[in-house]
């Protein structure tokens, strides 16, 4: 993925983090100690697993996208709508359509203003990856079963998102789908569990 750098007035202030790679992760982790208030720029999937994790350590989160909708590039409106559902109830905000216009503060971060007018307070403003949307190439599952001389159709592939179940239907491998919720994709997965003691569970009665 790509980092989008911003080019607004503030965007050099001591608080405002980029996520590049893990010494980026490293300094986000000790700054964040001491903030209660968090604004992320972006609604992709880093975005959002940052969101989740920040929420849980009581900070307040805001996620500001700048496109109509969440995750546009990789998932429909319905699945969209379904993951802000899912961090408001956690209590996440997510604010789409909106543009960050200038970041406000004296040496450090003390709020966000948008295009609309809009202001969001912040200890501290995250700007995660871009998301390059992920293209599911069967190659590599197609290599490792040339290396074992099997048939795909003798394989399963076992993920936890649509972009591997794909890469498991292009390969011609079954496939079986990790979540703890629900099966997201029931169309692509041949079976669903939970997690992968159940998976273990299941084999030990097949041979069984």
């Amino acid at each position: 993925g790509r980092v989008r750098k911003l080019n607004i007035r503030g965007s050099k202030l001591e608080g405002v983090h980029y996520l590049r790679d893990i010494r980026d992760a490293q300094k986000l982790r000790e700054h964040l100690k001491y903030v209660k208030k968090v604004v992320i720029i972006g609604a992709g999937f880093i975005g959002l697993e940052i969101a989740a994790v920040l929420i849980e350590q009581s900070i307040k989160v805001t996620v500001l996208e700048v496109n109509s909708r969440i995750l546009s590039r990789n998932l429909d409106e319905v699945m969209s709508n379904y993951f802000i559902q899912l961090h408001a109830e956690h209590g996440v905000e997510i604010k789409t359509n909106i543009d960050i216009r200038e970041i406000q503060g004296k040496h450090h971060v003390e709020s966000v203003i948008c295009d609309d007018g809009s202001k969001f307070d912040a200890d501290a403003v995250i700007i995660g990856r871009d998301e390059a949307q992920p293209n599911p190439d069967p190659a590599g599952l197609q290599l490792i079963l040339q290396h074992w001389q099997a048939a795909s159709n003798d394989a399963i592939m076992v993920g936890d998102y649509v972009y591997d179940l794909q890469a498991g239907r292009n390969a011609g491998t079954h496939t079986l789908l990790l979540h703890p919720h629900n099966n997201l994709w029931p169309d692509l997965s041949d079976g669903y569990y939970r997690d992968c003691s159940e998976i273990h569970q299941a084999l030990q009665l097949h041979a069984t």
